[in-house]
């Protein structure tokens, strides 16, 4: 039986880590290690864990004897594991119950040694919006290429053979606390024999206000840091995937980013001369297939220059998701 660990970094999580606990005791396909790194929690959920480290066998707490940061409590997580198969989850998330045997289904029926998922949006157990991939990963087998351009880069609602990290000495950078997964996340696949994609939703992200996620940001320089990162790690030969990377990480997310945090219009337009720039080098035509409507037009007015759109999408955007 192929075995999982599932690593959970944890931060003052006591009002949500019982359930996400929870939603992996449960499993229908049992995980193996559930793997708690806690970051010098001030709050009770230290405690909480505790408990259920003496109520389940495979539960296993590790504290961080400073504050570290989560980059070194899934690479701590990935070093003390010990099964075959990896998964992630934040400790304000949550499973569903079947979510690793469907996601185990693919190793066993196809050895597939990379299986990446859907999710849900989720505000409560209730109010949940669906995200699946079947537009970008058309192919249930997914090419290098593809893994490049548009693998998520989030660590949960995946599971990833843990000697793909090993011996590529993959690890997040400890140095950069956002989008600190792009280095890691898309290389594992690109580095994967056999990747797959279910077109299931298995984890809900939940739209906690206080994540770092959704935490205003003054300094978005890890931006181009990550993706410099990424593209040391990526041959020569994937010019073309990497610089579509680029439009969805720096000509989407950071503009988005950008706007959000209601940085300046020069700042904006100096970011879009940046990636135009990065495409004329390249001279490669833009694959917009891939993407949603809506982020199809934020993009093509993007390389318009034309900002209000731009805004109001942001708006729209943050009102829909209730940030």
């Amino acid at each position: 039986m192929k075995t999982i660990s599932v690593i959970i970094p944890n931060y003052n999580s006591e009002k949500y880590i019982e359930r996400c606990l929870d939603s992996l005791v449960n499993q229908e396909y049992k995980v193996n290690e559930i793997i708690v790194i806690d970051d010098c929690s001030t709050d009770k959920s230290k405690e909480i864990i505790e408990e259920y480290e003496k109520k389940y066998n495979n539960i296993i707490l590790n504290k961080n004897s400073k504050n570290m940061g989560v980059s070194y409590s899934r690479n701590k997580g990935i070093e003390l594991a010990t099964s075959e198969y990896i998964m992630f989850c934040d400790s304000d998330d949550w499973y569903e119950k079947d979510a690793t045997k469907k996601l185990m289904h693919p190793v066993i029926e196809e050895k597939a040694d990379f299986v990446v998922a859907g999710h849900y949006i989720a505000k409560s157990d209730s109010d949940k919006i669906e995200v699946k991939y079947n537009n970008i990963f058309q192919d249930e087998n997914i090419n290098k290429e593809t893994c490049i351009s548009y693998m998520t880069i989030s660590s949960w609602a995946k599971l990833m053979k843990r000697e793909i990290f090993v011996n590529n000495n993959l690890k997040y950078p400890e140095d950069i606390r956002n989008c600190e997964e792009l280095p890691v996340i898309p290389i594992v696949a690109f580095f994967s024999k056999k990747v797959v994609y279910i077109d299931e939703c298995v984890y809900n992200y939940f739209q906690n206000q206080n994540s770092a996620s959704n935490t205003a940001k003054k300094d978005l320089s890890f931006y181009d840091k990550t993706y410099s990162e990424f593209c040391k790690q990526i041959p020569n030969n994937y010019e073309n995937a990497v610089t579509q990377r680029m439009v969805e990480h720096l000509l989407y997310s950071k503009n988005f980013d950008l706007i959000r945090n209601k940085y300046s219009n020069k700042d904006i337009l100096n970011n879009i001369n940046f990636c135009k720039s990065q495409l004329k080098k390249q001279n490669i035509h833009i694959d917009f297939s891939k993407f949603p409507f809506r982020k199809k037009i934020f993009l093509n007015c993007a390389l318009l220059k034309i900002i209000f759109p731009l805004k109001l999408y942001v708006k729209l955007q943050e009102k829909i998701l209730g940030n």
